[in-house]
């Protein structure tokens, strides 16, 4: 796979913004989800793994106090990420 990590960030962001809500604070991107417990989540990344950050309140992004949730592997399909991604925030 050759694509960029923020590439792949933002092609998640897009199937995310077809589902959720979302704003934008700091040029960072945020969906909320109607889900006790995580109101917020962004995709970020660390090393070679995407990472699903929360906040339980959008006062708890505006002073970027993210919590992070499992890892996804830079090396799966989309589509088997973003399910997995599905799978952890509905789940």
């Amino acid at each position: 796979m050759n694509e960029t990590k923020q590439g792949r960030i933002e092609r998640l962001n897009a199937l995310f913004a077809e589902k959720y809500a979302s704003f934008t604070l700091n040029g960072r991107r945020f969906f909320i989800l109607e889900k006790e417990g995580a109101v917020a989540f962004a995709v970020d990344s660390f090393s070679d793994v995407l990472v699903l950050e929360y906040a339980e309140t959008v006062h708890d992004v505006m002073v970027n106090r993210l919590e992070d949730g499992d890892c996804f592997p830079m090396e799966s399909e989309l589509e088997e990420t973003y399910q997995a991604m599905i799978r952890e925030l509905e789940g």
